[in-house]
């Protein structure tokens, strides 16, 4: 049998969109029409292109888009999206793409299916004021309970986030949660 190659695959989408099985997003980024006729929205294209596609995952989101995404809370569509990601090439970056800003930001190592968990709460409490941390302690506490993240995973990337991320751990009581295990 021959391979499936970059030629055939263009064809393919090619006559996949002549044909209104496939309709474009926005460049490379393709979907299949629903029969409620739903379009997929500018954060559906953000997560798949910069955060993962449910394979594998290469970022996160920053700040309080962090806390919301863990919570299952709406985005508020005039608020600026933030994204860390390994497809990022400056350490900050503001975008406009999908109908939509953002700005997408370098993780402090690479990313991927095993440490996104971890490296998003280390990110998160290393960028997050010390009230923010605070006002989301329980959050916090829980989602470290439910990623399962344990301080030996945790201590993996010392010296590739700031230290005051391991302070804030500790002043905050954070690292019991992650000793109960």
């Amino acid at each position: 049998t021959k391979g499936y190659g970059l030629d055939e695959i263009k064809a393919d989408i090619k006559t996949a969109l002549a044909e209104k099985r496939l309709l474009s997003f926005a460049y490379g980024l393709y979907y299949q029409p629903s029969k409620a006729g739903l379009k997929p929205t500018s954060l559906d294209a953000i997560k798949l292109r910069y955060i993962g596609d449910g394979h594998s995952a290469y970022g996160f989101f920053y700040g309080p888009f962090f806390i919301k995404d863990y919570l299952g809370q709406p985005f508020d569509d005039r608020q600026l999206i933030e994204v860390v990601t390994n497809k990022a090439t400056s350490i900050k970056k503001a975008v406009y793409m999908f109908s939509r800003r953002f700005v997408i930001r370098r993780s402090y190592a690479p990313i991927d299916s095993d440490n996104a968990d971890s490296l998003a709460f280390l990110t998160y409490l290393s960028s997050a004021s010390d009230s923010e941390v605070e006002a989301n302690i329980s959050v916090l506490s829980t989602y470290i309970r439910d990623k399962h993240l344990s301080s030996d995973l945790l201590m993996g990337f010392s010296d590739k986030v700031p230290s005051k991320t391991y302070r804030r751990l500790y002043s905050t009581g954070l690292y019991r949660s992650l000793w109960k295990r």
